[in-house]
């Protein structure tokens, strides 16, 4: 693992190099430490703009306009494509706007491949213009909201990049708020220790169907699924294959969801993968939903396969560490 680990931190130094100074380049601005010595791109957050909601439709389209400048400005910040966010809101059928309810609102984050939405509104009240924007955590279900105003006989763009440099201090001081922990850099030692907390416990059997996906096409020997098992295993659970044993009156819960991976875009020698994972643990007597988990994610490697698998399993790890210590406190007695 530690020449793993050094290898990177060569190929990072490398691809760092690969960008010419000054020149133009294909990929997005990076600073070198964008790679870690796992090759996750740690340092940026992924936030999705949804368009601001206003009785004047112009002046709304407008400020969200400038509001998506004033972010895409910061390079501690990877904004969502406002193509692809138009198209999860026309696939479920929101149109440009209405994000009212949270959990709708975090589905569409997650279906973007987005850690943090930025939503708000654009209104008129004694004469001022007022601009609300909030920031929903996708991963947490965290909100803040920040709003600035000023009187209509006024410039307005300056409201726009006061509330932009508003939510870009809450996105950066509240980062640990709005992301669920991330922890790729030592996940291996949290893990394994959470494991040998929960060995000893009396734990429920478990079924899991995770499929996984890239760029459309179902992969074999999904990565998510896999690296699930592996530590539901190590802490004792008995898992069954769900598309194998359907009907078992032994396993009381069961795991499901999708995994999804695309290519992002090529940083030096790189290729970069978004990846996404939802998971959902279900009572499989009562069908109660438990509880859900989310995780995305970027990762960096030479090849797009490779990128996306890893990418995929330090999420499943992450989702393990918060879904572990859940299931073996759930009580099958109560079934």
């Amino acid at each position: 693992m530690r020449g793993w680990q050094h290898s990177w931190r060569v190929v990072a130094a490398l691809a760092a190099a690969a960008v010419p100074a000054g020149g133009a380049s294909q990929t997005p601005a990076a600073e070198p430490d964008l790679v870690s010595s796992r090759g996750v791109l740690q340092s940026r957050t992924i936030v999705g703009v949804v368009p601001l909601e206003g009785s004047d439709a112009k002046l709304a389209s407008d400020l969200t306009q400038l509001l998506s400048v004033h972010l895409s400005k910061d390079t501690g910040l990877d904004l969502v494509e406002r193509g692809r966010l138009s198209q999860v809101l026309e696939e479920q059928g929101l149109g440009q706007s209405g994000l009212v309810d949270p959990a709708t609102a975090q589905h569409i984050g997650y279906l973007a491949g987005a850690q943090a939405l930025i939503m708000g509104q654009v209104f008129e009240l004694d004469r001022d213009v007022y601009m609300v924007g909030r920031v929903l955590g996708v991963e947490t279900g965290r909100v803040f909201v920040r709003e600035s105003h000023g009187p209509l006989t006024q410039k307005i763009a300056p409201i726009a990049k006061d509330v932009a440099d508003q939510l870009i201090r809450v996105l950066h001081e509240h980062r640990r708020d709005l992301r669920a922990r991330d922890i790729a850099a030592d996940g291996e030692a949290l893990l394994e220790r959470l494991a040998d907390s929960l060995r000893q416990k009396a734990k429920p059997n478990v079924a899991i169907d995770i499929p996984e996906t890239h760029f459309g096409a179902p992969i074999p020997d999904p990565a998510g699924e896999t690296e699930l098992v592996k530590w539901l295993k190590r802490a004792g659970f008995s898992v069954f294959d769900v598309r194998a044993d359907q009907q078992s009156s032994d396993v009381r819960v069961l795991i499901s969801g999708e995994a999804f991976s695309e290519l992002a875009y090529e940083y030096g020698p790189f290729k970069v993968a978004k990846v996404r994972i939802e998971v959902r643990v279900v009572n499989r007597t009562s069908r109660e939903i438990l509880t859900v988990a989310r995780r995305v994610g970027v990762m960096a490697d030479l090849s797009e396969r490779a990128a996306a698998k890893q990418g995929l399993s330090n999420a499943a790890a992450s989702i393990a560490y918060e879904l572990l210590p859940k299931l073996a406190s759930y009580d099958t007695r109560s079934d």
